[in-house]
């Protein structure tokens, strides 16, 4: 039985003999490790592809979340879920690769802070800009039961109390947006397969990124760390200048960090779920190159 406030984690053994080798698929916002297994047209997900590639695979559900134990929703916070992801990475028997999305990136960069000797990659994939590095929004208007927010001309709406449930706008403008590469879909299909979130986390995060910068901690350093950033060119909210920001203040801390902007490589036309494209396989097979070789340029 699963315990609450822990993840559980759904393991994928290597194909083969393997490679000796672990990574750990960390889903992102209303999102499950389920995205990782199937993609929403039948296709076998990114853990069957680096477990085609020799990895022993596992993939967590953020405590709460998906096939997790239900907790308390006041308890729910960026820290708690950091910290089960601490101890599935702790748990996973020597030094892991670790993949995470969206705004899962932040949770990660700070994983490389305390458990940084357990993991030998983080690969950020369309990352949320972490909490000391992220700007406040250009406005913050309070209407009542919600507070909405305006950055760069998106308007997001979020309850100041209970769950903050995905509708249809949220699939269609945010994760699939204008992308050439997002199989045919019915956006109420995405959206069953979606969860609700607590409210907290996203007033958590408000609070934090309208901290003036002057009065946010220094963050830690990275001396070292090899990081791969990926982004795809038709994420609205990913452009090459945003998550280059996240690049270039990886490497203020001394991590080594790769960038990998799709469009630089070729390959246009990506959502912001990358591992639900319709080159998903591609997108797996660039990041397992740069695992074993350290570079993300396409063979060939």
């Amino acid at each position: 039985m699963d315990v609450p406030g822990e993840c559980h984690v759904r393991e994928v053994p290597p194909e083969g003999g393997g490679n000796g080798r672990t990574i750990v698929l960390v889903h992102g916002f209303m999102h499950t490790g389920e995205h990782y297994l199937r993609t929403l047209d039948g296709r076998p997900g990114w853990a069957y592809d680096f477990a085609a590639a020799g990895y022993r695979v596992l993939v967590p559900d953020w405590p709460g979340v998906g096939r997790s134990a239900p907790v308390d929703p006041e308890s729910w916070s960026s820290a708690s879920i950091r910290a089960a992801l601490g101890r599935v990475v702790e748990r996973a028997g020597g030094p892991v690769d670790l993949l995470v999305h969206s705004m899962a990136g932040p949770y990660g960069i700070a994983l490389l802070e305390s458990h940084g000797d357990r993991i030998a990659h983080l690969v950020a994939v369309a990352p949320g800009q972490p909490f000391d590095l992220a700007a406040p929004p250009d406005s913050v208007e309070d209407e009542g039961d919600e507070i909405v927010t305006v950055a760069g001309g998106i308007a997001v709406r979020f309850p100041k109390a209970g769950w903050m449930v995905p509708d249809r706008s949220f699939v269609v403008d945010k994760l699939v947006g204008a992308s050439t590469r997002f199989p045919a879909y019915s956006p109420d299909a995405y959206l069953k397969t979606l969860v609700p979130m607590w409210s907290g986390l996203a007033r958590e995060r408000l609070a934090a990124v309208q901290v003036p910068y002057a009065d946010r901690p220094a963050p830690a350093p990275l001396p070292g760390h090899r990081v791969l950033v990926v982004t795809g060119t038709h994420d609205r909210d990913h452009t090459r200048e945003a998550d280059g920001l996240v690049v270039a203040w990886l490497r203020g801390r001394g991590a080594a960090v790769d960038f990998a902007y799709l469009g630089d490589l070729g390959i246009t036309g990506n959502s912001h779920m990358l591992m639900l494209d319709s080159n998903s396989a591609e997108v797996a097979a660039l990041v397992v190159d740069w695992l074993a070789t350290g570079s993300s340029r396409p063979a060939g």
